[in-house]
């Protein structure tokens, strides 16, 4: 099964990431959190496909309970690596956000424990047609994927902050690490977009997760390849946050996304309508690190200019 066999990968991939920068520099502060980021994303990631070999409801929704309370660790532990990722100033930075950190690990963490009988309403329900399991969503599940897409936007904003401020080697070390991880919210941020549009939890949306996580990771690796300790300092203006087009990128997404699913119910094609909203992530992932290539952007400089030197040089002869 393909959704297992990407879970599998996925989880393996995280913890040799995971393992790889604690070994560079385990006392660092960064890289204990991306450890810790990565650990927990192999967790779910496990969970996940666990959950795919489950043959009957309460097998499945055990499993779901499980990998829930991996995902509720997510958005404060990642967003504390986006609030310190190449930050001489993190701990002034996270003093700052120390509230808002506190509520992204608070609440999902009290949803899936305190509040975890409201989490799922009734007994999921098998979708033959998809071969996907659907758990209907009670208020405190509501409330966890609310709290997730909001801790998602922030860890994209503080991301894209990160390497808004950089310049010359210092992004071209980063670029990968704010891509990867960067795609990877916006996916999870579509994929948990539609569990609180529906109000319930669709296992088919679990092939965009697991294959998000596998690209964020080999982006990942290439920016840990190019930079193998994290230890990259400077001061991102803070007006960059203000001025953050994250915001409208996940819009735009947003958009795109309801159209190919507009096109795919006209032409009959829901079936393999997932597919082609993970093609479209990964055109947008394409089309970003295409956009942030400074070799591309030399190479379309150059070309732009030999056409208007051609023409001064004609109107001097």
């Amino acid at each position: 099964m393909i959704n297992t066999f990407l879970s599998i990968i996925a989880a393996l991939f995280s913890l040799f990431l995971a393992g790889w920068v604690l070994l560079r520099d385990w006392r660092s502060f960064v890289h204990r959190v991306f450890a810790a980021g990565m650990i927990t994303l192999a967790c779910e990631a496990v969970f996940m496909g666990l959950s795919f070999e489950a043959e009957f409801s309460t097998e499945m929704l055990w499993w779901q309970y499980l990998r829930v309370g991996a995902t509720a660790f997510l958005p404060g532990t990642w967003l504390l690596f986006a609030l310190s990722f190449g930050r001489e100033n993190y701990k002034e930075v996270i003093s700052k956000w120390r509230w808002v950190i506190l509520a992204v690990w608070a609440i999902p963490i009290s949803m899936v424990t305190i509040f975890k009988r409201s989490f799922f309403e009734g007994n999921p329900v098998f979708i033959d047609i998809s071969s996907a399991w659907v758990f209907p969503v009670g208020w405190s599940g509501y409330v966890f994927y609310l709290c997730f897409l909001v801790g998602g936007v922030l860890i994209l904003m503080n991301l894209e902050r990160t390497l808004r401020a950089s310049t010359g080697r210092m992004r071209w070390q980063i670029k990968f690490m704010v891509l990867g991880m960067g795609g990877f919210f916006a996916a999870r941020i579509y994929t948990g977009g539609q569990t609180l549009l529906f109000n319930s939890l669709n296992t088919e949306l679990d092939m965009i997760n697991g294959g998000a996580l596998v690209v964020a990771d080999i982006l990942v690796l290439r920016s840990v390849w190019r930079a193998p300790l994290f230890n990259i300092n400077f001061y991102p203006s803070q007006s960059i946050l203000y001025n953050s087009i994250s915001v409208l990128i996940v819009g735009v997404y947003f958009i795109v996304v309801g159209l190919v699913a507009k096109l795919a119910t006209y032409l009959n094609g829901g079936q393999a309508l997932h597919f082609r909203i993970f093609f479209v992530f990964l055109a947008f992932l394409g089309l970003a690190v295409l956009l942030l290539s400074d070799r591309l952007r030399e190479k379309m400089r150059r070309f732009i200019k030999k056409p208007v030197e051609y023409r001064l040089a004609l109107l001097s002869g």
